[in-house]
């Protein structure tokens, strides 16, 4: 048998055009198919993950000042093939031995979907979010704490400088002396506290008679103090915060002004 004939069929049977329309759809078909069956080169080993940077605020606590004094912006982690490094550092005073120590952190991970509008960040194999915990571990120090912020950028902690009234009560006149303007407190090279305006009067004591009556009266050498200070505090969903706490009136503040520290209540708050 002939493979064309003298009419042009192929085999006797089909056209030899019609057979090159043919074989034309059937190539058209199969490159389709190995279109989307081959895996997309960005996807290979990436589990349909992209890699990405978040920047988190994280909240480690209280340390002890020799821990949180080493815990400073620059520091680095490296787990799994991610880095994480500190790039600021929120630390204020909790008592004569304990800092309350907020950082913000650049995490390399992937951004994975659990489902199409919730997305999930991962670093070093675990996925995080809001509300989670996150363990650090550098050469100078281990650490852990709660998640606040998980954001697409900003190196930088949410600061702000809020001016506040503190009233001291009944304190030796030599310590009151040794409070003036321009006294600072500072943490990792920034203002934490700053003495804008001093006042003082004779502090006032309660006496009662032998008849039981009640007088007022002022104590011969103690003194009250008002003092001015301006107070850089780290802004949250919750409020402004300072030592740790939620900065409100009445809530009792240590102060460490360098040649004295002494203890007050917010009497007043301003911006």
């Amino acid at each position: 048998m002939e493979l064309i004939d003298d009419e042009g069929n192929l085999f006797g049977a089909i056209n030899v055009i019609d057979a090159l329309a043919i074989l034309l759809v059937v190539a058209i078909g199969v490159a389709g198919i190995a279109v989307v069956v081959a895996p997309n080169a960005d996807d290979i080993g990436s589990d349909n993950s992209e890699l990405n940077t978040r920047y988190a605020t994280i909240n480690l606590g209280n340390h002890p000042d020799y821990v949180a004094d080493r815990i400073t912006a620059g520091d680095t982690m490296e787990r799994e093939g991610h880095n994480l490094t500190v790039t600021d550092v929120y630390s204020t005073p909790v008592d004569a031995t304990t800092e309350a120590v907020t950082i913000r952190a650049e995490l390399e991970g992937d951004i994975a979907e659990a489902t199409p509008n919730t997305p999930r960040f991962e670093f070093a194999g675990t996925r995080f979010r809001v509300g989670d915990t996150l363990t650090i571990e550098t050469d100078e120090y281990g650490a852990e704490g709660s998640i606040q912020r998980l954001d697409k950028d900003g190196s930088d902690l949410n600061t702000e400088y809020i001016t506040t009234e503190v009233k001291l009560e009944d304190i030796d006149q030599d310590v009151a002396a040794g409070i003036s303007e321009g006294l600072t407190q500072t943490s990792h090279g920034e203002p934490l506290v700053t003495v804008q305006s001093v006042t003082t009067q004779p502090a006032e004591v309660v006496l009662e008679s032998d008849d039981g009556n009640i007088y007022l009266r002022e104590h011969p050498t103690n003194r009250d103090v008002r003092l001015t200070v301006e107070l850089r505090t780290i802004e949250t969903e919750s409020g402004n915060r300072f030592h740790n706490s939620p900065l409100r009136i009445g809530q009792q503040l240590r102060l460490d002004l360098g040649t004295t520290t002494v203890t007050g209540n917010v009497s007043e708050l301003s911006q």
